[in-house]
């Protein structure tokens, strides 16, 4: 995948991650009477959203730091990898935990919002998953090819002056 899509899918996507989770815990919260939510649902509910906010903001923080490493020696961006795959294995039973909530018989406005979490999670797992599969399980020659490539198209752009400027 190439470096400058992932970066911003992960921003991305991760972002939209954290404020439907906030946006799903105040909307359980204010609107519980109206709802007509039991406790343990609504608990429940507030419990997977928690998870939800620290690995998207988790998520962020690697996407913000991502052009740091991948200024480094391939060995560093092959230690990113194994991370970032861990991270999410350990993050994607959340995803099943969430698909839980739809036979919950909760109300239409909550039913939306898991489906659109449901959603941006589900696209999240995938591209840290085709980029964890991209860093390690490609062949090395290639990989070393490829990360040439994007340093020198995405990195090295920073050091060249603009013709016409006189420093």
């Amino acid at each position: 995948m190439d470096y400058k899509d992932f970066k911003d899918g992960l921003v991305s996507l991760s972002l939209v991650v954290f404020i439907f989770s906030l946006t799903f815990i105040l909307g359980v919260i204010i609107l519980q009477y109206q709802t007509q939510l039991s406790t343990l649902e609504r608990d429940y509910i507030i419990i997977l959203c928690a998870i939800n906010i620290f690995f998207s903001l988790y998520y962020a923080l690697e996407g913000a730091r991502l052009d740091k490493v991948f200024k480094l020696e391939d060995r560093h961006i092959l230690k990113f990898g194994r991370r970032l795959g861990i991270i999410t294995v350990i993050y994607s039973p959340h995803f099943f935990f969430i698909i839980s909530l739809l036979f919950h018989g909760l109300n239409n406005l909550h039913l939306m919002m898991v489906f659109l979490i449901l959603f941006m999670e589900g696209m999240l797992l995938w591209i840290c998953l085709r980029e964890v599969y991209d860093l390690l399980f490609v062949n090395e020659r290639q990989l070393s090819y490829e990360l040439d490539k994007f340093r020198k198209r995405y990195l090295e752009h920073e050091k060249k002056p603009i013709e016409g400027i006189d420093y």
